[in-house]
């Protein structure tokens, strides 16, 4: 069968994964922003209890971006992807439990700022972390989600603004 798919439901974005540890993320298409401001009300109405997702910020191409997200147990995390592997950006150097982050909320308001080299993460208006890095300073925007361990992951995105600034 298909490993994942993606597209418009009931007026929200809806990414769906069939396979573990499967990550997705919505066609980029050719926008290049710099100085960015995102952010996007995010639901996971499925039974995986272990989904990630989250937000692409100065997305290049498939091998050259920023991310970050929460997964529904009150994890985060902020990473580079380089070279065909993932950097932890953020300081504990892996998926980090934070107490700001509810577990297993109906709907999470996940926003990213990559803004000059600073990559911060905020949940439901907090600011979750901020890290520095200079490697990707302008590209795309996406939303993703990942399966983790539960194959069948169903992640709604809704609600998705995008300010760039000067």
């Amino acid at each position: 069968g298909q490993d994942s798919k993606a597209g418009y439901a009931n007026g929200e974005y809806v990414i769906t994964t069939n396979k573990t540890k499967w990550f997705v993320w919505s066609n980029p298409g050719n926008k290049t922003y710099k100085n960015v401001q995102a952010e996007v009300v995010v639901k996971n109405p499925g039974t995986a209890a272990d989904a990630s997702f989250g937000l692409l910020c100065n997305y290049l191409d498939k091998d050259n971006y920023y991310y970050a997200g929460i997964d529904t147990n009150g994890y985060y995390a902020i990473l580079k992807y380089k070279n065909q592997k993932d950097n932890f950006l953020n300081s504990k150097g892996t998926w980090t439990k934070s107490t700001k982050i509810i577990p297993k909320a109906n709907q999470y308001t996940i926003a990213i700022e990559c803004i000059k080299n600073s990559i911060a993460l905020f949940v439901d208006g907090t600011l979750i972390e901020q890290v520095n890095d200079s490697d990707y300073t302008s590209g795309n925007v996406v939303v993703f989600a990942w399966s983790n361990d539960t194959a069948k992951t169903e992640i709604h995105f809704d609600e998705f603004y995008i300010s760039q600034l000067p």
